[in-house]
């Protein structure tokens, strides 16, 4: 958050209420997030126009689609590496033009594996995290034809007048709902500050957003994330629009469970059992999830005996 806080600052003129050490930090901050920024975003925009060439239809998620979309500033928003959806049946064939331009394999399990549905990509210093689904493979698993289809072509400027393709509003919020989910709340606060800011945008389709919450199973998670928000923030952002789902489990226990400043769960959870109690529950329902845990300990035991 040190970049917002540094334009923050600027655009008030606040600049000479810190000490010329901290102000020199918070501007080196700035300086190195903006020069990593434009460096990802030309590695998103080489990436995305040989896809395109190919006739892949690829959306940026996360950081790379919300720099200029809901920033405004390169340098606002800083990010780690590009997050690339693309259609399902494009996949593999995504990874063997990533693989033409020069990146290798980098952290996730190779694609030859049929459970894996993202693969990390490195060229150097920029890293690629390349994606069939939104999130992993669950019971759960909606079309996403409806989010590529209304995907729109955002004009970012640059020297090349780049043009970067994203979700619309809408879908990026949701995207940002199970994006926080799936991490068990175990978030930077920028996670929450791009849901934030998305919710509250202008031209900001809520009947749509609730459509497609209620179609991901994710509505009681929202209103728990957004009431929070809320709270946190002093300004509304029409949490009203889901008020039908506020007496479920998940909207009534989930805002107790986050801490007021970090959103964080107040609870530690050691990363073994975050996803079986925490994110798959969320994501699957506990059916779903009795199932999978019961499929992968079988699994597990009757791999033992065979080494046995």
């Amino acid at each position: 958050m040190g970049s917002l806080l540094f334009l923050r600052a600027r655009d008030a003129g606040l600049e000479a209420s810190f000490s010329r050490d901290d102000h020199a930090s918070l501007f080196q901050f700035f300086s190195n997030a903006l020069r990593h920024t434009l460096r990802l975003l030309d590695a998103a925009e080489e990436l995305t126009d040989a896809f395109r060439t190919r006739g892949i239809d690829a959306v940026l998620l996360k950081g790379a689609a919300h720099v200029f979309s809901i920033y405004k500033n390169p340098g606002a928003r800083p990010m780690a590496d590009v997050d690339v959806l693309v259609r399902r049946e494009a996949f593999r064939d995504s990874i063997r033009i990533a693989r033409d331009l020069g990146y290798a394999f980098g952290g996730s399990p190779s694609p030859a594996n049929d459970v894996s549905d993202s693969v990390s990509l490195a060229k150097g210093e920029i890293h690629v995290d390349l994606h069939e689904r939104l999130t992993h493979r669950l019971a759960n698993d909606p079309d996403l034809g409806p989010l590529f289809d209304r995907a729109v072509n955002f004009p970012a400027g640059g020297e090349n007048r780049r043009t970067l393709r994203i979700f619309a509003p809408e879908d990026a919020a949701l995207h940002a709902v199970l994006h926080i989910a799936h991490h068990g709340f175990s978030m930077r606060l920028i996670a929450f500050a791009d849901l934030a800011r998305l919710v509250a945008m202008p031209t900001f389709r809520s009947s749509l957003f609730a459509a497609e919450l209620d179609r991901f199973r994710m509505a009681g998670v929202a209103y728990a994330l957004i009431q929070r928000l809320e709270k946190n923030l002093g300004v509304s952002l029409g949490v009203n629009l889901l008020l039908d789902v506020r007496s479920s489990l998940i909207a009534r226990a989930l805002p107790r469970l986050l801490d007021n400043e970090t959103m964080r769960l107040k609870f530690e959870v050691p990363d073994k059992w975050r996803y079986a109690l925490i994110v798959r529950p969320l994501l699957d329902g506990l059916g779903p999830t009795a199932r999978f845990l019961i499929g992968r300990a079988t699994s597990r035991w009757v791999r033992s005996r065979h080494r046995d």
